[in-house]
């Protein structure tokens, strides 16, 4: 063991304690699921369907000040990456952050509630498992008739999802925030929580927004759970996952599911003595006022446009032949959202589900090019092992622009994928381009999603005239302007 380098590691951590003036440090995990999904690493692994750069750029920011680590997968862990806003000194903070005003987009009024006080639910054990399930008429929460009482006798493979009570064909509109309310209590103190959950209530089980655990009293309590549905569907599920432990008996009731109004924008701003952060946690693009004096700071790696179209989009568009919608998932059961089976191989679409066609079939992709620019275009298609061999070994990706001649290169999706792959490098690209791809040979094949990155870099060290664009789920750090003295690197 090397005495040494503990022993100046302690003398840093203490240095770094000090001049948080005894305020508690934050450590930010960034990492990549072993599927090759990027991720914000907290309790435990959370999917975002963001690009690498985008997810540092937010979390760095988010954390104010910290430790951070920098993993590849959830097994392999201690490299030493570094990111352009690392580098880059902020001095001290000059206030507070504080909320920037900017215009909340229009919604639909919160949709009615569903009233579920009245319906019993259906109970599943899993296999091996055992237990009760009964509508109690006595023991019930304040104001009710009745509620539902589930007696767990036996579990074979304590999980959470071994005891469901689930109550199925709700209507969920994509966007609406909801508040899951309800009363429970259990028998005796139990370990840990239970898991409230929404998703599809049938293949491929897709989650509609909620995923969070819960700690019962052993006494009649009220909770409630406020989440967003990404989808709309009216086969939706309602699950709460009970199989904490067994012997114990947990009763639910009171239960009512309501629309509420959206979050105002969360958009913050944080000034700094050599600089100033903004961070956008809305769902869409804001254009921040700054006022005079700010410049962005220099860096060479993240593209200053980075995003990624989906098939399951108004981008998306077929043109000719039968395109029909599939899912590719293996190695991950969105029936049981909170564990990762063990049974490689693993391969995945991105986002919902993929669209597929035969020989001959054409679709586009609109590449929603913001400005004139060199990019770089990858693809994604899942790396399904068993599958592949019957996927088209060719098919032709066009791009095709108004006014300009057209790009044509080739894919191979019998091999790779899952990953996204490079196919297109310096693409002059402009407003109205669209990726044409076209099934010309024998095989199946997949149109799944598109990852648009610009030559042009975020961090260019350009002044900044007054205003920035911020993206959804992203933040940039900006310079001062003349700042000298500490701010010098």
């Amino acid at each position: 063991m090397d005495t040494g380098l503990i022993s100046s590691w302690k003398k840093w951590v203490n240095r770094a304690t000090f001049r948080q003036q005894h305020s508690i440090l934050r450590v930010l995990n960034i990492s990549t699921c072993a599927s090759g999904s990027y991720v914000l690493e907290c309790h435990y692994c959370l999917t975002l369907t963001l690009p690498l750069l985008i997810m540092s750029r937010f979390g760095f920011t988010l954390v104010r000040d910290g430790f951070f680590t920098h993993e590849l997968g959830d097994s392999w862990h201690g490299q030493d990456w570094r990111y352009d806003e690392e580098d880059f000194v902020l001095g001290l903070p000059k206030d507070i952050a504080h909320v920037v005003p900017v215009p909340s987009p229009p919604s639909p009024p919160p949709s009615p509630a569903v009233d579920l006080r009245s319906e019993a639910g259906h109970v599943w054990f899993g296999p091996g498992d055992s237990g009760v399930a009964t509508i109690d008429t006595v023991d019930v929460p304040p104001g009710a008739l009745s509620a539902n009482k589930i007696t767990i006798t036996l579990l074979n493979n304590p999980s959470n999802d071994h005891v469901d009570l689930q109550h199925d064909g709700i209507t969920l509109t994509a966007a609406q925030r909801y508040t899951l309310t309800f009363w429970a209590k259990s028998s005796v103190v139990i370990p840990g929580p239970i898991e409230l959950n929404t998703r599809l209530d049938h293949d491929p089980w897709s989650g509609l927004g909620l995923n969070m655990p819960q700690r019962l009293s052993t006494k009649w309590a009220q909770y409630n759970a406020t989440f967003t549905s990404p989808l709309t569907s009216n086969e939706s599920r309602v699950s709460f996952y009970l199989g904490v432990q067994q012997n114990v008996t947990i009763w639910i009731g009171s239960v009512i599911l309501a629309g509420v109004p959206p979050l105002p924008p969360r958009v913050l701003r944080r000034d700094y003595d050599c600089g100033v952060v903004i961070w956008n946690a809305d769902k869409v693009k804001h254009t921040i006022s700054l006022g005079p004096g700010f410049q962005r700071i220099p860096g060479t790696q993240a593209p200053l446009h980075q995003y990624i179209v989906d098939d399951d989009s108004n981008a998306f568009a077929p043109i000719s032949g039968n395109w029909t919608k599939q899912t590719f998932e293996h190695g991950y059961s969105m029936s049981s959202p909170q564990m990762e089976s063990d049974f490689p191989p693993y391969w995945h679409h991105f986002e919902v589900g993929a669209h597929t066609a035969r020989q001959g079939a054409q679709a586009q992709f609109d590449l929603q090019i913001p400005q004139s620019d060199l990019y770089n275009i990858s693809l994604w298609w899942p790396a399904a092992s068993s599958l592949q061999p019957q996927w088209s070994p060719t098919m032709n990706v066009h791009f095709s622009c108004p006014g300009a001649s057209r790009n044509t290169t080739s894919v191979n999706l019998q091999v790779r994928g899952d990953e996204w792959e490079l196919v297109a490098t310096d693409v002059q690209l402009s407003s109205g381009c669209v990726l044409l791809l076209e099934c010309v040979d024998t095989g199946l094949c997949i149109a799944d999603a598109v990852l648009i990155e610009s030559k042009s870099r975020y961090n260019d060290n350009a002044q900044v005239v007054q205003s920035v664009d911020v993206t959804s789920m992203d933040s940039i750090v900006l310079s001062r302007i003349g700042a000298g003295g500490s701010c010098l690197n």
